[in-house]
């Protein structure tokens, strides 16, 4: 999962991983906020970072 450290839905995150029993990670983009995570360049970069991995290793 990814989300922003000033996204509202955060807390949905935090609540949700420990629930997950497949692999799981959490990434919180510093300063991004939900929407910036699809249009603002610098956090689709880190959120790009995080995933690709992840996807790589699991799909």
């Amino acid at each position: 999962m990814v989300a922003g450290s000033k996204a509202g839905s955060l807390w949905q995150a935090e609540q949700l991983l420990p629930r997950v029993n497949s692999p799981k990670e959490l990434a919180v983009i510093d300063g991004a906020g939900h929407v910036s995570l699809y249009d603002v360049p610098e956090y689709v970069d880190q959120a790009t970072a995080h995933l690709s991995p992840f996807f790589t290793k699991y799909l």
